[in-house]
Parts: structure tokens; C-alpha cells; sequence
């Protein structure tokens, strides 16, 4: 099992469920700006209707959407519903992967731990933003291939190093 208490496996848990949810709320941003050229900083979060700005309050990942009943705060136009259910997949899959890793995790160190949820799960929701990016009808971007291959590489390093026995590996 876990080479850490249950409460601090619970909070590690909870901790990248939620880091999770704001990369899916960021992952929304990549979908729709990345492939038009877009800067992914600039402007802030608004509404494509008004233009009005998303206050911070109304950005927490699906909560926000709930608290506003899917509408905008001044424009009352509806938001689609990819928005939470973008988030809510980021945060499942960041949650997802912790709890499998904190199972096989053994006595490999807290840090290569994190890095490694942290890459593998990056990996999953780039390919997840990719399927978005296709299924909008638009090309996927060159700079989010590259990041799928760097964040597969690390991950697969990782798993090699701390998490494969050393009595399986060939050599």
C-alpha cells in the first residue's frame, strides 16, 4: 500500500484533485485558444458574448459554473457546458492517477512522486485536449505534440526509475 499515512495520502489526494481541476480550467483555454494563435495569457477570462471579464470569484473550476446556474453574471447568456465537465475530467484524472500511484509508491521519494503524478497526468490531459482540438474541426498544434512527447518521456523515466523493482528489469 501507501508509504504514507491515510491523512496525508487523503490530503495528497484532495490536494491534486483540485490542482487538477484548475489545469482542466486552464486545458479550456489551450482548447479554444491555442489552435486560432492565440495568446494563452491574454486577455483574462471573459465572456465570448459581452466581453465582460470573469471576476476570480466565478473562476473556481465547476463551482463557479454551479454558483452562476451555467450563465453569465452580466449577460445571463448560457455556458457551455464543456467548461465544467473540461475541469471535472482534469480533476478526476489528476486524482485518478494519484490514487494509483500512491498504491504502488512504495519508499520512492515524496519529490519524484509528485513530478511523476504530475507528468503522467499532464500527458493524459494533452492528449484530452488534443481530441477537443480535433473534434472542434481544427488542426492540433505542433507545441502541443511536443509537450505529449516530453511529458510521456519524463513519465516513463520516472516509472522506470521508482517505481519498476529492480528484480524485473531486463539486463
Amino acid at each position: 500500500m501507501s508509504y504514507l499515512d491515510p491523512v496525508s495520502s487523503g490530503i495528497l489526494l484532495l490536494w491534486f484533485t483540485v490542482l487538477g481541476a484548475c489545469v482542466g480550467s486552464f486545458l479550456n483555454v489551450v482548447i479554444y485558444r491555442m489552435p486560432l494563435g492565440k495568446s494563452l495569457s491574454h486577455p483574462p477570462s471573459h465572456c465570448p458574448q459581452c466581453g465582460h471579464a470573469i471576476r476570480w470569484y466565478d473562476n473556481v473550476p465547476v463551482l463557479g459554473w454551479l454558483w452562476l446556474r451555467g450563465k453569465c453574471r452580466d449577460c445571463h447568456t448560457p455556458i457551455n457546458i464543456r467548461y465544467p465537465f473540461v475541469e471535472g475530467v482534469g480533476g478526476l484524472v489528476f486524482g485518478t492517477i494519484t490514487y494509483l500511484t500512491l498504491q504502488q509508491a512504495g519508499d520512492s521519494p515524496l519529490l519524484e512522486f509528485c513530478v511523476f503524478v504530475l507528468s503522467l497526468s499532464g500527458l493524459v490531459l494533452t492528449f484530452f485536449a488534443a481530441i477537443f482540438i480535433k473534434m472542434d474541426g481544427q488542426k492540433i498544434p505542433i507545441r502541443l505534440i511536443v509537450a505529449m512527447g516530453v511529458l510521456g518521456a519524463l513519465a516513463f523515466l520516472l516509472f522506470r526509475l521508482y517505481f519498476v523493482p529492480a528484480s524485473t528489469t531486463l539486463g
